[in-house]
């Protein structure tokens, strides 16, 4: 029983803006919600799993994807910037110096 079923549709929405990011997080919060409810066996279409896409989702999700890698990707940067300079003059305080003046 491998079935699917595609609903289409477009709201009258920047797929970029904050209305639309607000409506894909609800529609995503609503559409959790029925895939739980149709896990249990009384359900009219037991093990029923609903699922959203659209530009704005998907951008979304890379914002909040990068928003969390950001810190790391950072902190990895000054730390390879940190060695290479170390090692460029052969001195591990250089780094710290230059940081200070």
């Amino acid at each position: 029983n491998n079935n699917a079923m595609l609903s289409l549709v477009f709201p009258v929405l920047d797929p970029l803006s904050g209305d639309a990011f607000e409506l894909g997080s609800r529609v995503r919060e609503i559409l959790k919600f029925e895939t739980l409810a149709s896990q249990d066996q009384a359900a009219a279409v037991p093990g029923l799993t609903f699922m959203v896409f659209s530009p704005g989702l998907a951008t979304m999700d890379l914002i909040h994807v990068t928003e969390k890698a950001l810190p790391v990707a950072f902190g990895v940067c000054v730390a390879i910037s940190f060695a290479l300079v170390a090692i460029m003059f052969r001195a591990i305080l250089i780094p710290f110096k230059l940081v200070l003046t």
